[in-house]
């Protein structure tokens, strides 16, 4: 053997040593990070929506319980998994609030940070948390509502003047001294699972104060609701 093909058989050996140290390291860095690899490629991915329309906002009697009937719209949150795995354990969590003032916007005092109750659960026991939502499903969340202002309770406030209220409808509820007056509101809303890092999602909510038993006109006419990510 010449020493040419002696060369190149050493050539030819180192680089056969280094394919196998190099795919020894891909095996390697496979096992360690394999978990971190599949959820970059499959997880699942939380999305909200309010909008000034049914079903998104329904009106509903009050409770029937009360000796005064009359009505309110509830507004409600469509909580969407577009991810391509199940989020498990959902939950919505209202964290932080904002009221315009002279253009723009400053932290609402007084304002403690809560979930918000799952639609259609029980009044005494809410449902904080759904067991799930698989992809390319969703559910609704109450996020507020707004009352007839000829409601016995709003009618009592100070300086209500016959407008509406929001009542934010949280884990615990708030009396309704503690409603929030006509205007301009932006709310941070944080989605969450156990299988799914907080997202945050942002409400900006207009309360007019005017009332209407027709939808069609209090959807136009009673508040403006957006959401986008935050």
């Amino acid at each position: 053997m010449d020493a040419g093909n002696a060369v190149n058989y050493t050539q030819w050996g180192n680089y056969a040593q280094w394919t196998g140290a190099g795919l020894t390291a891909l095996a390697i860095a496979v096992a360690l990070f394999k978990e971190d690899f599949i959820r970059l490629l499959r997880h699942p991915k939380l999305k909200g929506r309010l909008e000034a329309r049914d079903p998104d906002c329904v009106k509903t009697p009050t409770n029937h319980n009360e000796e005064w009937h009359g009505f309110r719209y509830f507004l409600r949150l469509w909580i969407e998994n577009v991810g391509n795995v199940r989020a498990e354990e959902v939950e919505v969590f209202l964290s932080r609030a904002w009221v315009e003032k002279k253009g723009s916007f400053k932290e609402l005092s007084q304002f403690t940070p809560m979930n918000l109750r799952w639609s259609n659960s029980d009044y005494q026991k809410p449902t904080i948390a759904v067991d799930g939502i698989s992809p390319r499903m969703g559910r609704y969340c109450d996020f507020g509502s707004i009352s007839d202002p000829a409601h016995p309770v709003l009618k009592a406030l100070p300086d209500n003047a016959g407008k509406t209220r929001l009542n934010l409808v949280t884990q615990v509820l708030r009396p309704a001294a503690d409603w929030l007056p006509p205007g301009k509101y932006k709310f941070e809303v944080l989605l969450a699972g156990s299988n799914c890092e907080p997202v945050a999602w942002v409400v900006v909510l207009h309360l007019t104060g005017l009332w209407s038993d027709d939808p069609t006109e209090m959807f136009a006419n009673g508040f403006v609701a957006e959401v986008h990510e935050g």
